[in-house]
């Protein structure tokens, strides 16, 4: 479910995301799902990609990407 720039900009505000965990959690929420595929949509090694999510998921409070997204989208007034 993508998100519009005016909601990842209140996600990012929210929960002091940088520009690339933005990045990531957008993509996380339009359906992207691996580490692998998130490292080859970024340019990112998956090494990388998985530093950030850990981080983007600690930020937001969150076991995984799933919970993650969820968390997100309550946050925005979408669920």
């Amino acid at each position: 479910m993508p998100l519009t720039k005016k909601e990842l900009d209140a996600l990012s505000r929210l929960f002091r995301l940088s520009a690339r965990e933005v990045e990531l959690i957008a993509l996380i929420l339009d359906g992207v799902s691996t580490n692998a595929e998130l490292a080859q949509r970024t340019g990112l090694s998956v090494a990388t990609v998985k530093v950030y999510v850990h981080q983007l998921l600690s930020k937001i409070g969150a076991p995984d990407k799933l919970a993650g997204a969820i968390v997100c989208l309550k946050n925005v007034g979408r669920l």
